[in-house]
This record gives C-alpha cells, structure tokens and sequence, in this order.
C-alpha cells in the first residue's frame, strides 16, 4: 500500500525553489521552468490551512515536494509512467490484465480521495486500452471537486513540450503556482502516443476537460474535472 508523504502547515520540508527566474529559462541542476496557464486555476483554490491531498503520477519532484509543504498535504508519488507491467500488454484478455495491473499500482486506502491530481504527460504514454483502465482505477479515488492537470497534443502529429529535445523524457514538478519545472529523465523512454483532448475525452471518463490552452509545437495544456 502506497504511503503519503504528509506535510503540516508548522513544519514540513524546505521553502519552495526561487521562481525569480523566467519561465522557459534553465535553472541550476538543469532543470527548466516554464509559466503555466492553467496550473493557477488548480492550485489557487486552496488554503494553505485547508488540507489537500494530491496525487502525482511522475517521481517525487523536490520542487512539487517544496511547493506542498506550505499546505497541510498528503502527497503521493506513484512513479507510473515507468511501470513495465503497462507497456508490454497480452494479447488477450487485455482490459483484465490492465484492471489487476492498475488496481496494483493504485493500492490506496479505500478513503482516500484526491483533490488534485497531476498527470503531466502520463497519459501519452498509454494506449487508449490503458486510458480506460486507468479511468476505472482512479475513480473511486475522485470526488465531485477532483482536478486533474496534464497534457495532450493538438493532433496526433505533435511532438512532445520540451522544443529544444522533442524525443526526451521529461520529470514534471509544481516549481510555483504558475511555473512548471522539467528536467530530462536520462534512463527514461518518451512518449509513445499523442492523445487528442477529443481522444482523452472519450478514454478518460472519469474527467471532463474543462479547459485547454494550446501550447507551442501543438502541445496543449489541459484542465480536467471529475465527472
């Protein structure tokens, strides 16, 4: 069973990083920030007295670890995005396999409920088989007020954010409330697939995008809400 990382508002890790720099620029450890449209929409509804449980599907990010200790948060790193039980599937009973692989990998307390969840390009690297399935596992995790935020492309011809290495993999983090922070994972594979919002929207129904921004390079930054 997946343990939080729990944070108090009196106490919790250090400061989150200096977003002084400006957004698209390097940052030292060269990790890169890049401003975010719709992060603020996410991030703003909440007080730092309120509690927040998060869920995060990439590695445990030192910046989003750093942005969340200023809120009384539960946050779960999941490392899904390297999970090999996803990327080679049978060819048979395929729905099966994927529901025991996720119902594995999403082992949460029953009452566990995430206000937020950060998706980043996650949902790239599943074929839609694995979207649904992934749709099926995470809902009984959602309420009604569940966000989600991560990425599609425009059309499936899109590369991925990062313009300077389109094939890299990337590690996402919340540098600020209106900053993203990203680093290349060297030992990672890139996305496999570029899903629509149209695609996300039918294989993910446990959300409904609410909102899309179109980036550079047909990439688009997407604003989701349980259903």
């Amino acid at each position: 069973m997946r343990q939080p990382i729990r944070f108090r508002r009196d106490g919790a890790a250090a400061a989150p990083p200096d977003p002084s720099s400006d957004a698209g620029s390097p940052t030292g450890g060269g990790v890169e920030v890049r401003a975010s449209q719709l992060l603020p929409l996410l991030l703003e509804r909440f007080d730092p007295d309120e509690p927040v449980t998060v869920l995060d599907v990439g590695y445990g990010s030192g910046e989003t670890a750093a942005f969340f200790s200023r809120y009384r948060c539960r946050l779960y790193f999941t490392g899904l995005i390297d999970a090999s039980e996803l990327w080679s599937l049978p060819d048979e009973d395929v729905d099966v396999y994927l529901d025991r692989a996720f119902a594995r990998l999403l082992e949460f307390p029953p009452d566990t409920y995430f206000d937020v969840c950060l998706l980043w390009d996650f949902l790239n690297y599943l074929p839609v088989p694995a979207l649904r399935a992934f749709s099926r596992a995470l809902r009984p995790h959602l309420h009604r007020q569940s966000h989600a935020h991560g990425f599609g492309t425009f059309k499936a011809t899109a590369p991925a954010m990062r313009q300077a290495t389109p094939e890299a993999a990337l590690q996402y983090g919340v540098h600020e409330v209106d900053k993203l922070s990203l680093r290349p994972r060297p030992d990672g594979v890139p996305p496999q697939f570029s899903h629509s919002r149209a695609v996300l929207a039918e294989s993910l129904p446990c959300f409904e995008v609410v909102r899309g921004t179109l980036l550079k390079e047909g990439t688009m930054e997407l604003l989701m809400q349980a259903r």
